[in-house]
């Protein structure tokens, strides 16, 4: 997409729902079978840096849910929903928005 070709990295990816639901299942695989390794995926999954707020330019939700504890880990954010850990990466450019959240210890992805 040309309109998309100046922001890179931060707006490029061009995807469908079955394949960020593979990619979903492949971030929630701890099985150690897989490409990479549980240990691998659990660093992926750290919180590295407190943030002091989402960086979505809007402000969290505090009813009926709250995003406690936002740091940013590699790639991710990672906070807690209802005391489980979440991970999530939002995303959008030019009319597109995208949420991606991971609850690893329910491998449940939305």
């Amino acid at each position: 997409n040309l309109a998309c070709d100046f922001v890179g990295p931060a707006g490029s990816i061009n995807t469908n729902a079955r394949d960020i639901a593979k990619w979903m299942r492949f971030n929630l695989d701890s099985s150690g079978k897989g490409l990479i390794s549980p240990q691998t995926f659990a660093e992926i999954h750290s919180p590295l840096r407190a943030v002091a707020q989402i960086a979505t330019g809007l402000a969290p939700p505090t009813f009926p849910v709250r995003l406690d504890v936002p740091n940013y880990g590699l790639g991710w954010i990672v906070g807690l929903y209802r005391d489980l850990r979440v991970v999530f990466h939002s995303g959008g450019t030019l009319g597109v928005s995208t949420m991606v959240l991971l609850i690893p210890e329910k491998k449940l992805g939305v």
